[in-house]
């Protein structure tokens, strides 16, 4: 908004471009280590961007919440546990029309990688949404 036409309230339509974004990709780090140690990991167990708003198609916090509950019933199913298919979700609109999945959390509480699961849902059937804590 311009400030100097009807106190803030007229849209400024700039000409051309006039911001910067301000972005680092871990490559831009690796000049100034002393040492570097690279790691191959699954990309979906491993990242999922945020760089967007909520409600956004792509790399949103709703996108990286819908992937950590994938990765959490991934966990669970290895672990010999089941998940019956979800019940409509009471949560509010995401933002792009569609309602949010209801989601799985395992807390890193119980366990961080899916370690010392199979006592817990072994055998069992979780109904999401789901929260382990």
């Amino acid at each position: 908004l311009d400030p100097d036409k009807g106190g803030g309230s007229v849209p400024l339509q700039p000409s051309e471009p006039n911001a910067i974004k301000l972005e680092l990709f871990i490559f831009d780090t690796f000049p100034h280590a002393a040492k570097l140690v690279a790691l191959q990991v699954p990309r979906e167990h491993e990242f999922a961007p945020v760089k967007n708003a909520p409600g956004a198609a792509s790399d949103s916090p709703d996108t990286a919440c819908a992937a950590f509950s994938r990765l959490c019933v991934d966990r669970l199913v290895a672990a010999g546990g089941t998940v019956k298919a979800p019940r409509p979700c009471v949560a509010a609109n995401s933002g792009n029309g569609s309602r949010p999945r209801p989601l799985l959390e395992i807390s890193p509480l119980v366990s961080y990688a899916g370690e010392g699961l199979e006592e817990r849902v072994a055998g069992r059937e979780f109904e999401l949404p789901q929260h382990l804590c």
